[in-house]
């Protein structure tokens, strides 16, 4: 699937999915989620989950389009967390 392996080559780690989101781990990124949303991007921490951490999240599959949008704020996020992070 094109979004998994974009996420992969993030630094994610994706896991099989048969339903219409993917499952994947990235590493903490402070504020992931609400950094995520200022972008335009819903993506669900699933921290609450039996035995998984504050470090795994899902997102919905969608069109190409979108998931190419996704993929690059995602891109942004990072990058503002090693700016952030490197002082």
């Amino acid at each position: 699937c094109y979004l998994k392996h974009q996420l992969e080559a993030l630094g994610a780690k994706g896991y099989p999915s048969e339903a219409n989101y993917i499952f994947f781990r990235l590493e903490e990124l402070e504020d992931f989620v609400q950094l995520m949303r200022e972008q335009g991007y819903l993506i669900r921490s699933c921290s609450n989950y039996h035995n998984l951490g504050t470090d795994y999240y899902r997102v919905a599959v969608k069109t190409r389009v979108l998931n190419r949008g996704l993929i690059r704020a995602i891109k942004e996020v990072k990058k503002h967390a090693l700016l952030t992070n490197s002082y």
